[in-house]
């Protein structure tokens, strides 16, 4: 026989000594990967929604604020 045909019967007879191993494999790696594949399908559609909510109830992009006053300025920065 080849070495490539001998390669090929023992990767066969592998797969089919495990193959209860390869199918609970199978069976407990689904769930994952289902659960991961719904968050990032999740993840568009929650910042879609928030984005129409944030633009219908009008907030703000940015606020400012300092520690000094409560209008956000500094008395030495004003003008006279």
């Amino acid at each position: 026989m080849t070495p490539v045909k001998t390669c090929f019967k023992t990767i066969l007879r592998s797969f089919v000594g495990n193959a209860a191993k390869l199918i609970s494999l199978t069976v407990i790696m689904f769930p994952g990967v289902a659960f991961v594949s719904g968050l990032g399908t999740l993840s568009p559609t929650v910042e879609g929604s928030l984005e129409n909510y944030l633009a219908a109830s009008d907030v703000p992009d940015l606020t400012v604020k300092a520690p000094v006053l409560p209008t956000g300025y500094r008395r030495s920065s004003w003008r006279r």
